[in-house]
Parts: C-alpha cells; sequence; structure tokens
C-alpha cells in the first residue's frame, strides 16, 4: 500500500524522501512543494493518446483524459472556484437569498444539479454580475444545460425528469399541492443516440477473472439498485434486467435468482413499507415479480404514478 504526503520545503529536509510504516507496511513518500509540482506538470501535460497500434491522438483542451489522477485533478480546479463563489460577502438579502440557492446545488465531477435554483443561469461564469456578486465558473469552461426531450414520453403525466449520474429524478406536485420526488435508474446508454451500439456492461462467465469477483457482480449490483431507486416497481423491473443481462454473459440464471433471494431476506428493510402495502400485495414477493418480468409476464408502466405511501397503505 502507498500513501502520498505534501509537506512544505523545510518539513520535507527533515524527513526521509521514502520510508516505511513498521506497524502498518505502508511505504510513505514525501514531496516538496516544487517536486510535487513537477509531478502535477507532467500529468497534465500527457495528452497523448494510442489507438490501437497506429493511431496517436493528442488532447488540446482540459485536463488529460485516462489518467488516474484526472478526477482529483478536476475536482479541486473547480471545488476552488466554488468556495470564491460561496464565500463572497453577503451584506444583502439578495444575496444570501443567493448563497442559499447554490448551497443546495450539487456536483459529482463534471455533472452539476441544480433543484430550485433560479439563479444558477444568471451566476455560472465568473465574469457574470448579479446583485453584487460575480459568477461561479471560469469561462473557458462550457457549462451548458441538458435537454432530454425522450424522456418525457416516459414518465407519469404532470411530472419533470432530470437525469444526475445513474439517477433519474421524478419531480411533480400532488393534487394537495405537495412536493413530491421519486428516483428510477438512468442508464444513458439506453438514449437514442447509442442505438445499434453494442455494450458489454458486465464480463463474462468465462472471463479469465477470479470466481469471487464474478459471484460478486450481482450482489454488488442488487445493493447499488437498492440505494438509488425509490420506486420499488423500477427496483423489480432493473433486477430482472440485471438478471437477464448476467444470463447472456454466461452465467446461470437459477443462481442469480437464488443469490436474489438470499440479499433480500438478508436485507428485510429494502421497500419495508412498500412491501406491506395494502392495495399491492403481489410487492410482498419481490422475487416472484422478477420472475414475472423474466417470463415477460408482467411488463413495467414508466408513465405510472407512484402510489403515495400513508401509514394506512401497509399493514
Amino acid at each position: 500500500m502507498y500513501e502520498a504526503s505534501l509537506l512544505t520545503a523545510t518539513e520535507a529536509d527533515a524527513v526521509p524522501a521514502y520510508r516505511r510504516d513498521p506497524l502498518t507496511d505502508i511505504a510513505i513518500h514525501t514531496f516538496s512543494e516544487a517536486q510535487f509540482m513537477a509531478l502535477f506538470h507532467s500529468l497534465v501535460r500527457s495528452t497523448f493518446i494510442r489507438f490501437g497500434t497506429f493511431a496517436l491522438v493528442q488532447q488540446t483542451c482540459g485536463i488529460p483524459m485516462g489518467i488516474s489522477a484526472a478526477p482529483f485533478i478536476a475536482n479541486l480546479f473547480l471545488a476552488w472556484y466554488e468556495y470564491r463563489f460561496m464565500t463572497q460577502p453577503t451584506t444583502t438579502a439578495r444575496q444570501k437569498e443567493v448563497v442559499r440557492a447554490f448551497s443546495l446545488t450539487k456536483r459529482y465531477l463534471d455533472d452539476l444539479l441544480a433543484l430550485n435554483n433560479r439563479f444558477i443561469s444568471r451566476l455560472l461564469s465568473v465574469d457574470q454580475r448579479y446583485a453584487g456578486m460575480h459568477g461561479l465558473y471560469p469561462t473557458s469552461l462550457q457549462v451548458e444545460p441538458q435537454s432530454h426531450p425522450h424522456l418525457q414520453t416516459q414518465i407519469p403525466a404532470g411530472t419533470t425528469a432530470m437525469p444526475f449520474l445513474d439517477i433519474l429524478l421524478i419531480l411533480r406536485t400532488t393534487p394537495s399541492g405537495d412536493a413530491r420526488i421519486t428516483t428510477r435508474l438512468y442508464d444513458k446508454r439506453v438514449q437514442p443516440v447509442f442505438d445499434g451500439v453494442r455494450l458489454s456492461r458486465f464480463i463474462g462467465a468465462d472471463s479469465n477473472v477470479n470466481e469471487a469477483s464474478k459471484r460478486n457482480i450481482f450482489t454488488g449490483q442488487f445493493h447499488r439498485l437498492r440505494r438509488v431507486v425509490m420506486e420499488v416497481e423500477n427496483f423489480v423491473f432493473e433486477s430482472a434486467n440485471l438478471i437477464a443481462a448476467l444470463t447472456q454473459m454466461g452465467y446461470s440464471r437459477a443462481r442469480l435468482i437464488r443469490d436474489c433471494a438470499r440479499v433480500l431476506e438478508a436485507t428485510p428493510q429494502a421497500y419495508y413499507i412498500q412491501r406491506r402495502q395494502r392495495q399491492h400485495p403481489e410487492y410482498a414477493d419481490l422475487v416472484g415479480l422478477i420472475r414475472q418480468y423474466l417470463a415477460r409476464r408482467r411488463h413495467f408502466d414508466s408513465t405510472a404514478v407512484p402510489l403515495e405511501l400513508t401509514q394506512t397503505h401497509h399493514w
């Protein structure tokens, strides 16, 4: 194992450049500021990419893609601008309102999610000014709003859909005026632009990978689904899709279904309320519903409105 430490020039002179911790057996490398900057410049200048055995392409804009440090460099770069924006003086009521709105705006690497932020378009760029405040990101950074018109035909009427990472946020207002947000799985690879493109999601059962890793594919994906999907029907549908995809890669369907039953039994808190609804007693047997999807006896209606959950809706 390795752990890198950044020290000042004075501190670096006082410790060896390399040492091994006798208790943890961790190799510790220390760098002076000059050494760190030399490594950093080397990384960001590694802009050549080889395709196959004949094409050498140079990336001319942005942080080099493919290097392991790229996500960390990008995150630090953007976080610095966000820090400068959020620490601006807020002496007026409007400035405080702006900061509150941006405190609910979240970013993961290069994906930005802004909910109920009416100031976002006025303050995206550092050269923009509003209410005596400067904008957020450098002018060289292109931040464009996403548009997904094909999603509007796949969600309940009167709702709005917004994808963020692998989640599809579905926002709606109830007849009583309350706001509701539910989530489904979102896979950008099913967009129309990828039609006809062969995409492999998982390693094959006959792949030269250790058996433990292959056995853990379903379990890991199961826990991912139960964490990000709020609609139980979508969870069942996506679990069936997962089993079908793994079956195509050579895995045993019977074993996958047994694994599904096992992990559901080990996580009784998963969709606990939904599995006890009086209106939908079939949700008490999620494995049975998954079998129905696999047999094509049940179909997912993406336009159906999720059932409102109250205390009277479960046993």
